[in-house]
C-alpha cells in the first residue's frame, strides 16, 4: 500500500466505497458482455460475407467514430508519401 493512503474510518465513507465498487464491477461486467457481443457480430457478418474479420471491425469502428473522412485523407496522404518514396 502506499504510505500516504488515508483509510476511511467513518462507516458511511467504507459503505460508500464498497458500493461504488459494486457499481464499478457491474459496469465493467456490462462492458465485458458488450465486447463478447461485438465479437460474435463481427464472426457472424465476417463467416456470412467472407470478409476479413479485420475489415469488419475496422468498418464498425469507423461507422462508430464517424471518422472515415478523417482516415480517407490521412491515407491519400500517406499514399502519396508512398509513391513519392517508391519513385526514388
Amino acid at each position: 500500500m502506499a504510505k500516504n493512503l488515508i483509510i476511511p474510518s467513518s462507516p458511511a465513507d467504507l459503505k460508500k466505497l464498497k458500493d461504488a465498487m459494486s457499481e464499478g464491477s457491474n459496469c465493467l461486467l456490462r462492458i465485458d458482455s458488450e465486447k463478447e457481443a461485438l465479437k460474435d457480430i463481427i464472426e457472424v457478418i465476417s463467416d456470412d460475407l467472407e470478409l476479413p474479420k479485420s475489415a469488419v471491425a475496422g468498418l464498425i469502428r469507423h461507422y462508430h467514430k464517424s471518422d472515415f473522412e478523417k482516415k480517407e485523407t490521412e491515407f491519400s496522404e500517406f499514399t502519396e508519401l508512398w509513391e513519392a518514396v517508391q519513385k526514388v
